[in-house]
């Protein structure tokens, strides 16, 4: 348990470090280079706000896990819950992930260049979200 709780502590740090990021490219974008052009301005500020809501989700969870010994016990087994781990390998978990920061990356610096071209990778990125979200409720009821 104390790996796991070493883990946590580990995710918790890099995710702070990853909020510090996004509010102080938030706070540049928009105060230092006064970013006019309002698609790349509203794609890379949803990109980091996006970051940002997560992290205010997953920061305090992962406290109140390294507080409580029986919250940590929860989310280590929710963790390593083998169903959990088979829907996830069944519904392309990690391709999912990846090919939606990509697009979304991808997205954010096309904004610079071409605003259709922008919009069109984020409703890529949009759909890959949706086609996720629907397969895991799939599995999920069906196993």
């Amino acid at each position: 348990m104390e790996e796991f709780r070493n883990k946590i502590r580990t995710k918790t740090i890099i995710l702070t470090i990853l909020g510090v990021i996004s509010i102080v490219s938030l706070i540049a974008m928009n105060v230092v280079m006064k970013v006019d052009i309002c698609a790349v301005n509203g794609a890379v500020e949803g990109f980091f706000c996006g970051v940002l809501g997560t992290l205010i989700v997953q920061i305090p969870r992962f406290r109140r896990a390294l507080k409580s010994e029986e919250k940590l016990k929860e989310m280590y087994i929710r963790q390593k819950d083998e169903r959990g781990i088979k829907i996830k390998e069944k519904s392309g978990y990690v391709a999912a992930f990846i090919s939606m920061f990509a697009l979304s990356f991808a997205a954010m610096f096309a904004s610079f260049f071409n605003t259709a071209a922008a919009i069109a990778l984020a409703f890529a990125a949009f759909f890959i979200v949706l086609t996720f979200t629907a397969v895991s409720i799939y599995l999920n009821k069906k196993m």
